[in-house]
């Protein structure tokens, strides 16, 4: 009588240890050791059924990530709790991705190439000549320059001026604030609008 007792026993708990692994939620299957289905994170029927220990972990505050199989302090989370998590974390990646959209559009709209263009033979050459006389040969030569053209009818859009002067102090502020050579450029530059947007502006007085 006991033999028999104990072959039913037996069987009873390998066919329930072969059936807690799969999931009675959504059916997949999972290793023997895992509490959690993998799937969806439902409680397997061996932790329900033949773990004593379980019932207490169950009404204690433990959180289990049933991906990683893993407990660690915190609240079991019903289906509920686990949708409002997947949701905020795609606002997260969706807010992450606007960010990153964000900063690439504000690298774009300050030229990403602003040294070499600061080093471009126009600029430099328009910059050399500050604060020094020009020839009429030398202005003969700037004004039949298709580059130093192109350069010069960029730099009098003042959205491009502001552009330009704000990624060159970004830079700045990222290279060190002591940064003697970048001063240099951009009082440069800034002393060269003004005289830009001043010829401009005589320009349009005249009849």
């Amino acid at each position: 009588m006991y033999k028999l007792l104990s072959y039913v026993l037996l069987n009873l708990l390998l066919s329930a240890s072969i059936f807690a692994m799969f999931c009675p939620d959504c059916g997949t299957k999972n290793k023997e050791k895992f509490k959690y289905c993998y799937s969806c994170g439902e409680k397997l029927p061996s932790s329900l059924n033949f773990k004593q220990d379980e019932k207490k972990t169950e009404h204690s505050s433990h959180l289990y990530d049933y991906k990683k199989n893993l407990v660690y302090p915190g609240k079991v989370k019903s289906k509920n709790e686990k949708l409002i998590d997947s949701l905020r974390n795609k606002i997260k990646k969706n807010n992450k991705l606007r960010g990153t959209y964000k900063t690439k559009r504000a690298k774009s709209s300050n030229p990403a190439g602003i040294f070499s263009f600061m080093q471009g033979g126009a600029a430099k050459q328009l910059m050399g000549l500050q604060g020094k006389t020009i020839s009429n040969n030398q202005l003969l030569e700037l004004n039949e320059s298709p580059q130093v053209n192109q350069l010069m009818n960029q730099m009098k859009s003042q959205s491009f001026q502001k552009n330009l002067l704000e990624g060159l102090k970004q830079m700045k502020g990222s290279k060190g604030s002591s940064n003697k050579k970048m001063d240099s450029s951009i009082n440069q530059l800034e002393a060269l609008f003004q005289m830009l947007n001043m010829q401009g502006a005589m320009n349009l007085d005249q009849p």
